[in-house]
């Protein structure tokens, strides 16, 4: 053994705790599946998507 028995001793917790941690994961993920698509919604930056004329477009150019 590299470490000895008293390194088994602190690395069982830890490897309890990433089982647990892999579960609950796997619980939200399922039911982030269940959930019903929804659509793509409001642009959030709405000036950025209009391209040159937006006002952060006409800003930016006149800082040079």
């Amino acid at each position: 053994m590299l470490f000895g028995a008293q390194a088994g001793l602190a690395v069982l917790p830890l490897m309890l705790l990433h089982l647990m941690h892999l579960m609950v994961g796997a619980g939200i993920a399922r039911r982030y599946a269940r959930m019903p698509a929804v659509g793509p919604g409001p642009d959030p930056l709405p000036a950025v998507a209009a391209g040159r004329n937006s006002p952060a477009a006409t800003a930016m150019a006149r800082r040079g």
